[in-house]
């Protein structure tokens, strides 16, 4: 490791020591909330749900334990993962409500020839990321008349399944240990946000996998660094290529997806030793290729007016609503209200920059630094990353013992985030530092809810699963 690697490596663990403590603090605040604030009720569904889990731990923990082969025991704790994810599904009848219902609304109007929500100030072509996610709704209604939402639910959670075991393949890159990656995957097999998601309509469901996949194929770039054979070199590229592929089909679902190409290319640029111009080209190129394929396609059918990647509502709003000390960074009224108020204005672009500027300008440093701390902890701060609220919206479930539960387990794993911050050797535990860096930096500017962390969330369960691997380490010695 090279000096440049070796103290933006310390200022990376340093600034998200910091940050991990905050995240701390703002799941403590979330648990006050929710016993000062809400009743609760010990349901069936409650108590057979903690009991369940609780089961699982001491279970998978067993397993750890036991002699049987690898292969067994990766199965069986995918088997207990997956029957916390079907009892929650069949227990949580989450309803279309909220933009999902605009969605489903509009994906029906789609099969008979209306477009008038992707045309002009419409709904979708104000937010063109979500028009993928109608397509395919519109798909699973056209194949499954009388099903559709049924397997909506049962495509998330074979999705989930699938994400659970990449974060495994992935943990067989990062950690060093074979305890150490089944202990990842029995963090994965629980964690609150992948559960709680799949009963919802989501677009996060969708997309996660494919984040690991291509992360994955990153990883597997890295050991090709050395080579310098046309063979291996090519090989390289035609992965960096294929990373790009994936992550704008990512983007295509969910427009943040951007953040990863960027820390790919940060990483590239850092930490790699070789070819690191034509490596970040190969993403790029990959990542434009699709995104500019899959658009054509769209607009040569007719079923959108402008391009993915041109959105009639500028994304300087989201920069508008994530300025806004009395909503704290969140959606509001008062914003929304002056987005649809001037968005036919030919200048509203420019008008809105000017608008945030000033907001900016006229808000006293302290009230944005505490603004700051706000987003972090209400972002950060939920043990389900919001997943209860959404499965639960518009329903009379009341799971706030359930959400006091995430959110005492969130802190669990973000304590042996703390302690995996310990230096790695492994220089691939750097491009996670940047990609989490890359998220919270982003966050901290545009608007922000709970469900955004979701994106990103999986992150954690490597960052706890190197902190429990330490401290066994540490045991032994």
């Amino acid at each position: 490791m090279n000096k440049v690697e070796k103290y933006l490596n310390i200022f990376m663990r340093i600034s998200l020591l910091i940050i991990f403590i905050g995240m701390i603090i703002g799941n403590i605040f979330s648990i006050s909330t929710e016993i000062y604030k809400n009743k609760f009720v010990l349901s069936n569904f409650n108590i057979i749900l903690i009991i369940m889990y609780i089961l699982t731990i001491l279970i998978d923990i067993f397993i750890l334990k036991s002699k049987i082969s690898k292969k067994k025991k990766i199965i069986l704790i995918m088997l207990f993962g997956t029957v916390l994810r079907v009892f929650w599904l069949l227990n949580i009848n989450t309803p279309i409500v909220s933009d999902y219902l605009t969605m489903y609304n509009s994906a029906k109007q789609l099969l008979n020839g209306n477009f008038y929500e992707l045309y002009g100030f419409g709904y979708f072509a104000r937010f063109p990321h979500l028009i993928p996610s109608l397509i395919y709704m519109s798909f699973l209604i056209k194949l499954f008349p009388t099903s559709h939402l049924i397997v909506y639910k049962f495509i998330n959670l074979i999705f989930s399944i699938f994400s659970m075991f990449l974060i495994y393949i992935i943990s067989k890159k990062i950690l060093k240990t074979e305890k150490g990656q089944l202990i990842c995957l029995i963090i994965a097999s629980i964690f609150p946000a992948f559960i709680a998601y799949i009963s919802t309509y989501c677009t996060e469901n969708l997309v996660i996998w494919t984040y690991l996949i291509g992360i994955l194929l990153l990883f597997n770039t890295i050991k090709l660094d050395e080579f310098k054979d046309r063979k291996n070199i090519l090989k390289e590229n035609i992965l960096l290529l294929i990373t790009g592929i994936i992550l704008g089909i990512a983007n295509l679902f969910r427009a943040i997806a951007i953040v990863i190409l960027i820390a790919v290319c940060v990483y590239i640029i850092f930490f790699k030793k070789n070819r690191r111009i034509i490596n970040c080209l190969c993403v790029v190129l990959g990542y434009i290729f699709i995104t500019c394929l899959v658009s054509s396609i769209l607009l040569f059918t007719g079923i959108i007016e402008r391009p993915l990647y041109d959105a009639v509502e500028p994304s300087i709003t989201s920069i508008l609503k994530g300025t806004n000390i009395e909503s704290n960074g969140m959606w509001n009224e008062q914003d929304g209200k002056y987005i649809n108020d001037n968005l036919k204005n030919e200048n509203f672009e420019n008008e809105c920059k000017e608008y945030v500027v000033n907001r900016i300008k006229e808000t006293p440093i302290i009230k944005i630094i505490t603004l700051l701390i706000k987003k972090i902890g209400i972002m950060w701060g939920n043990g389900s990353n919001g997943g209860v609220y959404w499965a639960t919206l518009g329903t009379n479930y009341n799971l706030h013992i359930i959400d006091v539960f995430y959110n005492i387990f969130n802190i669990g794993i973000l304590t042996f985030s703390i302690i995996g911050l310990k230096n790695n050797e492994n220089k691939l535990i750097n491009f996670m530092y940047i990609l989490i860096g890359g998220y919270i930096l982003v966050f901290s500017i545009i608007e922000i809810q709970p469900r955004y962390s979701f994106i990103v969330s999986y992150l954690f369960i490597w960052f706890s699963s190197l902190g429990i691997e330490k401290v066994i380490e540490k045991r032994r010695e």
